[in-house]
């Protein structure tokens, strides 16, 4: 079963120690989204290549 908290305290231990709060957040902000782009291609019904290499670089547009 999915569970977001689990989920963020996991990621969380990634981290290194000593960064900063914003980037914490940057970080967490970039891990939501790939999760979203992948559960969105997981309904996607034309998941070819092309259609993929686009919504990544649609999404790498948004976050950088």
């Amino acid at each position: 079963m999915y569970n977001p908290k689990k989920q963020v305290i996991k990621f969380l231990d990634t981290l290194p120690d000593g960064i900063k709060v914003d980037k914490v957040f940057v970080e967490l902000y970039f891990m939501l989204q790939i999760d979203q782009g992948l559960e969105e291609l997981g309904h996607a019904k034309d998941s070819s290549p092309r259609i993929v290499n686009e919504q990544v670089e649609s999404w790498l547009e948004k976050i950088l």
